[in-house]
């Protein structure tokens, strides 16, 4: 998967421009956040800046090119943009240890973390896909346990795991 291919699949989860009053993210446009990025005027920010910071903030830094499933690619984006960089690299290293691969949990896509999940969708695919999946559960039901505002985003959220 390209980045370009990846960025068109990503347009159909984000909206457009919203101010939801419910959303810890505050005002938004096209999945770019004012908490994220709060020196953006984001009601006026072009399409043009938003694709730069989903290829620089998101795809380039989690190093989504380097791997050979693109299955892995496009979760580890996505889930990167509606949860972060640093806890979709995580869940991908914790689906990794938990079958069985040998890899340190410390929340950046490096060598090691990218060598290993190449390994493992090579001989494990699905069981991979399987883990990751099921870590992205576990992150978006415990931000409704945290937070009962957010019930009213878990079906959207549901609606990205293994989409």
């Amino acid at each position: 998967m390209n980045f370009d291919h990846a960025l068109a699949k990503l347009m159909h989860e984000e909206g457009y421009y919203s101010d939801d009053p419910d959303d810890t993210g505050g005002e938004t446009k096209w999945g770019i956040s004012k908490q994220a990025y709060p020196h953006i005027d984001i009601a006026n920010m072009k399409w043009e800046d938003a694709r730069k910071i989903y290829r620089d903030d998101y795809w380039d830094a989690l190093k989504c090119d380097s791997f050979l499933n693109n299955a892995i690619a496009w979760e580890l984006f996505d889930f990167g943009v509606n949860a972060g960089i640093r806890k979709s690299a995580r869940i991908l290293q914790e689906a990794l240890c938990l079958i069985e691969y040998d890899v340190t949990v410390d929340q950046v896509v490096g060598a090691d973390t990218i060598l290993q999940a190449n390994k493992a969708s090579d001989k494990y695919p699905e069981a991979l896909l399987q883990a990751v999946y099921g870590f992205q559960f576990m992150h978006y039901y415990g931000c409704v346990l945290k937070r009962e505002k957010n019930r009213k985003y878990i079906r959207g959220w549901l609606k990205r795991i293994r989409n």
